[in-house]
């Protein structure tokens, strides 16, 4: 499932992450813009390493190289998004991964998902650390009194330069695999729940910061509005790392402290369903590996593919509250997820959707298979109906859905025909 926090590599934090008590998307890609920053005056400076030391110790890990702070204008900080993203982040793939999440019906035909994000980064992101350059950003002016929102930033990016100086954050388990997005959303949540909980505790030990902090928040008039207006696929992955991360590392702290943590960075959680469920990850409870027969084979010539990736737990738990179930159903129909691949094809403007999921239990996969059913229904406005070998079919205009439960398995294709569809779903099912 494409996801927006792999579009970028530094370490950034976001408006939402603070509110959650801390966030940081997946940073801002590798490429050097120019960045026209204003140095910390001396004071500031001072401030900022005194936060560096008392994090440092937080956290128990040492600062390995010292860190260049500097201030960026909130225009600055957008004219380089826009600039990093034409060159990380090309139209063309814009384009397919706009695709991609329309396909599963997770934001509307035709979103400009680079403006889309151009926008959310701009309104959300309070600073960033660039693991390249050892620099913090903070975005603000470079004078006046350091104010408690970028005091927590400074300790939140603080915790990311330890974690790369240490650990690496971009090289070997780290690292983003671009066919599994699931997994590297994983990685996030460690990363940003780590140094959400390192930033707590800095808060737990400045009373005053808490009130100033909260101050701040209620007086700042901070403009959410295209979070507000952001589709839930996109806001709720922003919030996923920080938020369900935090409860990660709790556990993971609760367990057996920091130590348990930093052990995290060279054996990282490996699924959504991990963060989500930290005893499956203390357990080394292992995602499921699928492999998708040949599907550009059988499609032929003229099919590009858009897509090759894993869904996993936290985004179908997205998915399946999108429509026709409760917010209380779909976590239950995703909590059993044992593992899944999809492929997306796309030919002009005929699209291909295959996918096969396992499941913890033949009942979990019945209770996905229901919830999937119910949520194409309510946004097809069609009824599937069901063949004597089980398989459920929904036809909305020329498009064709099946759908079919086998086990602790369930298939499913979409295709622009009905035959299309019934031989993808045959090679699907069968593997031939």
């Amino acid at each position: 499932m494409p996801s927006i926090l792999n579009l970028t590599r530094r370490r950034a934090t976001l408006v939402t992450g603070l509110l959650l008590c801390g966030l940081a998307g997946g940073g801002l890609v590798q490429s050097q813009p120019q960045v026209h920053a204003q140095e910390a005056n001396p004071e500031l400076a001072a401030r900022f390493d005194t936060i560096t030391v008392e994090v440092s110790d937080i956290r128990g890990l040492d600062l390995l190289t010292p860190l260049n702070d500097a201030y960026l204008s909130r225009d600055e900080l957008r004219a380089q998004l826009e600039e990093m993203l034409a060159v990380d982040y090309p139209l063309e793939e814009q384009a397919a991964d706009s695709r991609v999440l329309a396909t599963f019906g997770l934001i509307p035909v035709g979103t400009d998902l680079g403006q889309l994000l151009v926008d959310l980064y701009s309104e959300q992101i309070l600073g960033f650390y660039d693991p390249a350059t050892d620099e913090m950003y903070v975005i603000g002016a470079a004078t006046g009194d350091l104010s408690a929102l970028d005091e927590v930033t400074y300790a939140h990016e603080t915790v990311h330069a330890l974690q790369d100086q240490h650990f690496d954050l971009e090289a070997g388990t780290l690292a983003s695999d671009d066919r599994n997005d699931d997994a590297t959303l994983a990685v996030s949540g460690l990363v940003e729940g780590d140094a959400t909980s390192a930033q707590t505790d800095y808060i737990g030990d400045h009373p005053m910061l808490l009130l100033r902090f909260l101050g701040e928040i209620a007086t700042s008039g901070i403009d959410m509005g295209a979070l507000d207006a952001a589709p839930p696929i996109i806001s709720r992955t922003l919030a996923f790392p920080y938020d369900d991360g935090f409860n990660f590392v709790t556990a993971l702290r609760d367990d057996a402290g920091w130590e348990a943590v930093n052990a995290a960075f060279t054996d990282p959680p490996r699924s959504t369903e991990q963060i989500l469920h930290p005893d499956k990850y203390l357990a080394a409870e292992e995602p499921v590996e699928i492999s998708l027969p040949d599907i550009g084979a059988a499609l032929g010539t003229g099919w590009t593919l858009l897509d090759d990736n894993v869904v996993g737990e936290f985004a179908l738990q997205v998915l399946l509250a999108g429509g026709g179930n409760d917010e209380a159903i779909a976590l239950e129909a995703a909590a059993g997820w044992g593992g899944d691949r999809y492929e997306v094809w796309a030919n002009g403007d005929q699209t291909v959707l295959t996918w096969q999921s396992a499941w913890d239990s033949a009942a979990d996969a019945e209770a996905f298979a229901a919830a999937m059913r119910a949520y194409d229904e309510s946004r097809y406005g069609a009824t599937y109906t069901t063949d004597s070998e089980g398989t459920l079919a929904l036809t909305s205009g020329a498009q064709t859905t099946l759908l079919r439960l086998d086990g602790d398995t369930v298939y499913y294709t979409f295709a622009p025909s009905e035959t299309q569809a019934q031989d993808l779903f045959a090679l699907l099912t069968t593997g031939v």
